[in-house]
């Protein structure tokens, strides 16, 4: 089977450092100043040699490699149509509570076996991403998430409506921790929306700092304890 271009090219986003570029840049550099300073044969193979595969290197690894904007651009177009099924549902409308509109959470999974790089703004970005969609029903909390692999023709997804007499809580979980990728490690800051259900089983999903979030926890966690009234 011929390899997925975009999800090779999003493997090597997470394997090339910039190593590649900053000899590549080097090269054409060198060749720039020796063609200004000097005339002599060291000059005459920079310009040669050095200025065009400086201008090769830099290019075949450009056009290789996914970049941040790569990335998003795949993310959203692998998870765009996620809750469609749930929102297709003929009584879907009728589930629904009148005063709250579903809430969607996303983020990168930081497990052991996953890929890591930290991007050009900070923000440490994994191989693995889930997105959910939470649907606030007039009893149950419905919840859709989908988890996609970035360098694989992988995902996995789930549907499920938990009912509030099943829920004990529903919080947010911070760790920090370390985690490697080869040889270099990473300092992990998992943020995750916890679910705690009725005879120890727990739903753990990533998501990002979402403050309008708490609002709408709070206010299902008040029908939860309303529920077992």
């Amino acid at each position: 089977m011929k390899p997925n271009k975009e999800l090779l090219h999003n493997k090597h986003y997470f394997e090339r450092s910039e190593l590649m570029n900053l000899v590549a840049l080097g090269l054409m550099l060198a060749a720039a100043i020796s063609y200004v300073v000097g005339r002599g044969l060291i000059s005459y193979l920079l310009l040669a040699f050095g200025l065009p595969l400086g201008a090769f290197l830099f290019i075949y690894n450009s056009i290789t490699r996914s970049n941040e904007k790569d990335l998003d651009e795949y993310i959203s177009r692998m998870t765009e149509d996620l809750g469609l099924t749930v929102e297709n549902d003929k009584h879907f409308e009728k589930k629904m509570q009148a005063r709250l509109e579903k809430h969607t959470v996303s983020g990168y999974e930081y497990r052991e076996g996953v890929m890591l790089r930290q991007d050009k703004s900070g923000k440490l970005r994994s191989s693995l991403f889930t997105k959910t969609r939470l649907y606030p029903f007039r009893e149950a909390l419905c919840v859709n998430s989908r988890t996609i692999s970035l360098v694989e023709e992988e995902k996995s997804e789930w549907t499920e409506e938990i009912a509030f007499s099943e829920i004990l809580s529903l919080h947010i979980q911070e760790e920090e921790r370390s985690l490697f990728f080869g040889k270099k490690s990473f300092t992990v800051k998992d943020i995750r929306l916890v679910i705690e259900r009725a005879g120890g089983e727990t739903i753990s999903l990533p998501m990002r700092e979402d403050l309008e979030l708490n609002e709408f926890l709070d206010t299902l966690n008040k029908q939860i304890a309303k529920s077992k009234q």
